[in-house]
């Protein structure tokens, strides 16, 4: 298992490299800074996976997170490879793998709650969604215009000229939160319900 951590690790730092050679390259820094930051959570969560619970699959999860919201760097959130707005993908997934990782992480103290153990996950992992909008709304007022998690940019839009684009915005970003929360949880429940049988 230990070596299943390494590489993951190891191809992590690999790919952010590349996005900060990338970005540094293409005159495009939004997101040098984010892989920047990407690289310092993510060793974290290598250096404390089991304080933190973590298994190699959740701690893929995270470091696929991390890389979707990093692939900014290559315009993905003005021009998305897939039939959804790239802000859509980034919240989704970011808050299932954030919802994974707190249900492998709180788990054990609620092994008799399972109710509870719900709400808990639940609210957590969008308490990780709330954390991110707040980085966002820093952002927006320390950068300004811009890509990356600190700048207002592509992924951000509004609906109606009637409503505010930032309100929208945050909005959909916290109904794709819940999404992703719901997703995480019932992925890790059938997992572990899996896991036990076998």
């Amino acid at each position: 298992m230990a070596r299943s951590f390494s590489f993951l690790y190891l191809l992590s730092l690999l790919f952010f490299a590349f996005v900060i050679l990338y970005s540094y390259l293409t005159d495009y820094s939004y997101y040098i800074f984010d892989a920047l930051f990407s690289v310092i959570l993510l060793t974290l969560f290598f250096f404390f996976r089991s304080s933190l619970h973590l298994t190699p699959l959740s701690y893929f999860f995270l470091a696929l997170a991390f890389a979707f919201h990093n692939m900014g760097a290559f315009r993905f959130y003005a021009s998305p490879p897939v039939p959804l707005r790239w802000d859509v993908v980034t919240h989704i997934f970011g808050i299932f793998a954030a919802s994974v990782a707190l249900y492998h992480l709180l788990r054990p103290y609620f092994s008799r709650k399972p109710f509870a153990f719900f709400f808990v996950i639940l609210l957590a992992s969008l308490g990780v969604g709330v954390l991110i909008e707040y980085v966002e709304f820093i952002g927006v007022l320390t950068v300004g215009e811009g890509e990356g998690v600190l700048g207002r940019g592509e992924g951000d839009f509004a609906f109606a000229q009637w409503l505010s684009a930032d309100y929208y915005d945050t909005m959909i970003d916290q109904i794709n939160n819940l999404l992703g929360a719901l997703l995480g949880y019932l992925f890790s429940s059938f997992y572990f319900r899996k896991q036990r049988h076998s």
